[in-house]
């Protein structure tokens, strides 16, 4: 069996002022997910010593802006938490990574077509 994790950036299709949406997945399988669960959470304890790893996500978005989990961080500690994640996801066991990077507007269908395919896509 094969699990897929598939996660959206962007504030949608439908945003008229919004200027790009990003769709990313990757895929890897059953056997790996408790190391992989296991990985994470160590490499999110060692970010946010203070909270439980179930009780929070990775965001992009707050770690850029120092919100939420992040918001009594400053930005070298926020820039370090950058380099750590993308530092463990060189290393990621991913069967299979698609990124999918498009100007809006664009057509669903060919977020699907490259889904579909496991390509890389910049429209």
């Amino acid at each position: 069996m094969i699990f897929f994790y598939i996660d959206e950036s962007g504030t949608g299709l439908k945003d008229k002022n919004g200027r790009y949406f990003i769709l990313s997945a990757f895929a890897t399988h059953a056997r790996e997910w408790q190391r992989l669960d296991k990985e994470i959470t160590i490499l999110k304890r060692s970010i946010v010593s203070w909270a439980k790893p179930e009780d929070w996500e990775i965001k992009g978005r707050d770690l850029r802006r120092g919100d939420n989990i992040f918001k009594n961080y400053n930005w070298a500690q926020r820039s370090r938490a950058f380099v750590d994640i993308a530092r463990y996801l060189q290393g990621f066991p991913a069967y299979k990574l698609i990124n999918i990077h498009c100007p809006i507007p664009l057509k669903l269908i060919r977020i699907y077509t490259a889904l579909l395919s496991g390509v890389y896509l910049i429209c």
